[in-house]
């Protein structure tokens, strides 16, 4: 039932768009959120996230870094 806060980027690939969405349960080092929101082809930023702020300007990298701080 916490919720959790994310950034995704933008369907344009520009931008960190700072999300919130419902932890369903957490198991070891994963957790699972409800995705009702989502999309399934969503790019999610791993890399540097405490840095992000809503709107940041990003810069698709690779699949694996998915986006730098410019």
């Amino acid at each position: 039932g916490k919720l959790v806060m994310f950034y995704s980027v933008s369907e344009d690939g520009r931008f960190a768009i700072k999300q919130e969405t419902k932890i369903v349960a957490m198991i070891k080092d994963k957790v699972f959120i409800n995705s009702n929101k989502l999309d399934d082809d969503l790019l999610i930023i791993v890399e540097k996230q405490k840095e992000l702020k809503h709107l940041d300007k990003v810069k698709i990298v690779n699949l694996e870094l998915l986006a730098v701080v410019n």
